[in-house]
């Protein structure tokens, strides 16, 4: 690579942010493109095969390869590189040209503003709705074990603990990325695990610093409040330090951290795990546990439900507590319908709230998050019918009916796909904003009458008038035609000469462009004020949504099973304390739901392990017991195992 001192200041300033992020795609802003040069644009160039030009010379005369992302489009070619296994770091253009020259400067202030990971998306056509998107960070401590904190950024969950099975962990935990130390990198298990999984390492100096406590409670916020300084472990400095670096000081919001596993949690190794096809299919094509088992009617609920599978309780008292929850609502099906259908129309407020805290979010997020704060009268109202435990909590839960009914008001019918589009907010609710929008608009509406007079003035038939970013509003016309426009006594003012046309001014068109471009600016500050306003009091509350919105994932998990116990005629286990074990009429949930798609039935078996001293069990059947879900069998008395 040539010397930077016989680069242009722009190749300069790009080869120092590189230098931030050696490992990682550097995509540079420059006006309506991210731009990449040297290696980098190659990369791009090849994985989203994309055309690679150039631009300029190095010091040596060789040409500097360039390939360019519209901004536009730029999120699904960002999502296309990070799913091709790359790290993408965002550089953006902190002010204008106009307000570099203002500064003295030769070239635009520009920062990187966020590196893109498998384990930190956020974006909604990046991520699945269904499945939680894992960053993993793992550090070695002694005995083989390890420390470990994870999270899901898209929807605020945090966990903390150690393990002495991480692998196995791992396999049912599915991360989209795992970092670890980089100096353990050789480690037997941080190698195995290297194999198997989607991982970085990450270099000490980024989480081993003077500062780590304040950057882990800048990352993580009031969510470790609740954590004991002496009881933070490496991992979630680790966790920290990175998230730190690839976030930029976006702003997060996470929940309490939970413990990772608990003492009366199922142990399953990795290999049964697969075999047991709870999640996914050893085939492609293939059914699983989840297929049958999955009648939710939002992705959140969809989420907690593969969650509880991953961390099957042994605790018997939890298990009835489900049972009773499933019971109730298989007793009053009346009751599961409404549920079902309050649920069904339950935006994903969970990942709009991470979006719209970090500075990411769409006109889409805040209607989500409208129109679940709508819904929560309906879901308070329909606590009276539930059990005893979710009525109570379901009941307890806040409606923040003036901030709905404030955005309700506020928010477009038809909103645009970015804050920057502007419309969010529909005429009526602000008068500054109205005041400005009318100015704008009447100003337009004068060019079209403008327009009609420079003909009549010229006789000029094809003259128009247009606008680019450049020019602002101009009168163009054929080339041809313009020679009277050319003479000082014409009133026109001559600007550009292209190919075939001419384009000229007057200084009423610029004062009409004035006029429009500064009611515009002033619109969209105003909207812009009103939109901030409204994230700064949805953040407020964003702790208390999340909550609630993990108390409906809940509702919508025990909801959906009682469907299945009802559509596929299951019964409760008794679940007990001694070694009794007996299966009537056992069925194989999956097979039978294979066999049923062909028309087959399932030939039930009976299962009676009571004064057997060692049994193997294999199979889904086992799992369901444990989670407490309705047993495919007719009658049952068995034990945890």
């Amino acid at each position: 690579m040539a010397a930077k001192e016989k680069l242009s200041p722009v190749m300069q300033q790009y080869l120092d942010m590189k230098a931030e992020n050696p490992d990682a795609l550097l995509l540079f802003r420059l006006g309506d493109f991210y731009e990449a040069f040297f290696d980098d644009a190659k990369i791009i160039s090849e994985s989203l095969s994309l055309v690679l030009t150039k631009r300029g010379t190095d010091g040596d005369g060789e040409n500097i390869p360039m390939c360019g992302i519209p901004w536009h489009a730029a999120d699904n070619y960002f999502g296309r590189l990070v799913k091709n296994g790359f790290k993408v770091a965002l550089v953006e253009q902190m002010e204008t040209p106009a307000q570099a020259k203002e500064r003295g400067h030769k070239f635009i202030e520009r920062k990187i503003v966020r590196v893109l990971t498998p384990g930190t998306l956020t974006d909604e056509n990046l991520l699945n709705p269904k499945s939680a998107n894992f960053l993993v960070a793992v550090v070695p401590i002694q005995n083989n074990k390890f420390d470990i904190a994870g999270c899901d950024i898209s929807t605020g969950e945090f966990f903390i603990g150690q393990t002495g099975d991480l692998i196995d962990d791992l396999v049912r935990l599915n991360p989209a990325e795992v970092i670890y130390p980089a100096s353990y990198a050789e480690q037997d298990t941080i190698f195995h695990l290297r194999t198997i999984f989607k991982t970085t390492p990450v270099y000490e100096k980024l989480y081993i610093r003077s500062d780590i406590t304040q950057i882990v409670a800048r990352v993580f916020g009031g969510a470790v409040n609740t954590v004991q300084s002496e009881n933070m472990d490496n991992a979630t400095y680790l966790l920290a330090g990175y998230l730190f670096n690839t976030q930029r000081g976006a702003a997060t919001t996470f929940r309490a951290p939970r413990q990772f596993k608990s003492d009366s949690q199922l142990l399953i190794d990795s290999a049964t795990w697969k075999s047991l096809e709870i999640d996914s299919p050893i085939n492609a094509g293939g059914a699983c546990l989840v297929d049958v088992l999955d009648k939710t009617k939002t992705a959140a609920g969809a989420r907690k439900l593969r969650a509880y599978l991953r961390a099957l309780s042994g605790d018997i008292s939890e298990i009835k507590l489900r049972q009773t929850h499933i019971a109730h609502f298989v007793s009053n099906r009346n009751i599961l319908v409404n549920v079902a259908h309050d649920l069904a129309s339950m935006p994903d407020v969970g990942r709009s709230l991470a979006r719209l805290s970090a500075g990411r979010g769409t006109p889409r997020d805040m209607a989500h998050i409208r129109d679940f704060m709508l819904n929560l009268p309906n879901a308070k109202m329909m606590a009276q019918n539930l059990d005893n435990d979710f009525a109570t909590r379901l009941g307890a839960i806040q409606t923040h009916d003036e901030l709905a009914a404030k955005l309700k008001r506020a928010l477009n019918d038809e909103l645009p796909t970015f804050f920057r589009d502007g419309n969010v907010i529909r005429d009526g609710f602000d008068i500054a904003l109205d005041k400005m929008r009318e100015l704008s608009h009447g100003a337009r509406n004068t060019i079209a009458g403008l327009q009609a007079e420079y003909i009549n003035q010229t006789g000029i038939n094809t003259l128009k008038i247009k606008f680019n970013n450049i020019l602002g509003y101009f009168i163009e016309v054929p080339s041809t035609r313009a020679d009277n426009m050319m003479k000082p006594e014409s009133g026109f003012i001559h600007r550009q000469t292209l190919a075939g046309n001419m384009r000229f001014t007057t200084p009423q068109l610029i004062d009409l462009d004035n006029d429009i471009r500064s009611a515009s600016e002033k619109a969209a500050g105003i909207e812009d004020e009103i939109i901030n306003g409204f994230i700064s009091d949805i953040r407020n509350i964003a702790d208390n949504l999340l909550t609630t919105a993990d108390l409906l994932a809940d509702l919508d998990v025990w909801a959906g099973l009682a469907m299945c116990a009802i559509e596929y005629d299951w019964v409760c286990p008794n679940i007990t304390p001694d070694f009794e074990f007996n299966i009537v009429g056992g069925r194989h949930p999956v097979i039978e739901a294979v066999l049923r798609t062909h028309g087959d039935n399932f030939v039930k078996n009976d299962c009676n392990l009571s004064n057997k001293k060692i049994a193997l069990l294999t199979g889904p059947n086992c799992c369901i017991s444990a989670f407490g879900f309705f047993c495919a069998c007719n009658t049952s008395h068995n034990r945890y195992m």
